[in-house]
């Protein structure tokens, strides 16, 4: 469409730079698009670099008009020295340059505790916006009453969450939001699930009528498998007999042993 209009392409950055991508490098990466064929390029340093502030690129004829032109250039004051150095040791461990192989593995952490936590609040039937590996998860939560209910009841468990309503967003499509980390443990994980797990009863916001998708019945069938024979391993039983699917289906690992000593 660009090039068939001539038109201009402003991409906002905020939530993917450092986030999204084999190598953290934002939407452009994740989906495999050269940088050159995005025009501007906006972004914030209050999330994946833990600072403050934010950034433009774009051509350095742009840049140069904007330094000269923009009201927030012109009288806006200069990042201080500490705030500056966070957002550099942090581009330079997304990047691999502090520790060889950190970013990465950072990067790929983080996927995978997202599309986790995706995936189980697709299974408590909860409406889900947003690309399956967008560590921003909003919740919808269409009654503005609920959602305060909602965000009350979770932060008096321990969980403290951010609501979105009306007017940041229209009537209908007021949200919770969950920012995914690759510091999140599973264990973390899981205790914050098993308390929206809770509220979400409590408030009846379970409004999804969509089948659970492909992706995430695949993810979690697997987790539970290997959490099973991992807890078989633990507790010196054969793994093979937990891996068949029974635990999976709700059967008990006791009762099919003792099937098995009748036969």
């Amino acid at each position: 469409l660009k090039k068939k209009y001539k038109a201009y392409i402003y991409l906002d950055e905020a939530h993917s730079i450092g986030a999204l991508g084999p190598r953290g490098r934002g939407v452009a990466d994740y989906f495999g698009i050269d940088p050159k064929e995005i025009d501007v390029c906006m972004g914030t340093f209050t999330k994946s670099f833990g600072s403050s502030g934010g950034y433009l690129a774009g051509s350095r004829r742009l840049i140069d008009y904007l330094r000269s032109c923009s009201h927030s250039a012109v009288y806006g004051g200069s990042m201080p020295a500490p705030v500056t150095q966070q957002v550099i040791t942090a581009m330079r461990i997304i990047m691999g340059r502090e520790v060889p192989g950190e970013g990465a593995h950072r990067i790929k952490q983080l996927a995978e505790n997202t599309r986790y936590f995706r995936a189980r609040l697709h299974e408590m039937q909860l409406i889900v916006y947003g690309n399956r590996d967008s560590p921003v998860v909003p919740v919808i939560i269409s009654m503005p009453a609920k959602l305060v209910a909602f965000s009350r009841k979770c932060l008096g468990k321990g969980l403290g969450t951010v609501i979105v309503g009306f007017p940041a967003t229209s009537l209908l499509l007021s949200r919770v939001r969950f920012c995914i980390s690759s510091a999140h443990t599973r264990e973390m994980l899981d205790r914050a699930l098993d308390i929206i797990d809770q509220v979400s009863q409590e408030v009846r916001i379970r409004y999804s009528r969509e089948p659970m998708p492909d992706w995430a019945q695949d993810l979690l069938r697997k987790e539970r498998a290997s959490t099973a024979a991992n807890h078989a391993l633990t507790n010196g039983i054969d793994s093979k007999v937990v891996m068949n699917g029974d635990v999976l289906s709700g059967k008990t690992h006791t009762h099919r042993q003792k099937s098995k000593k009748k036969q």
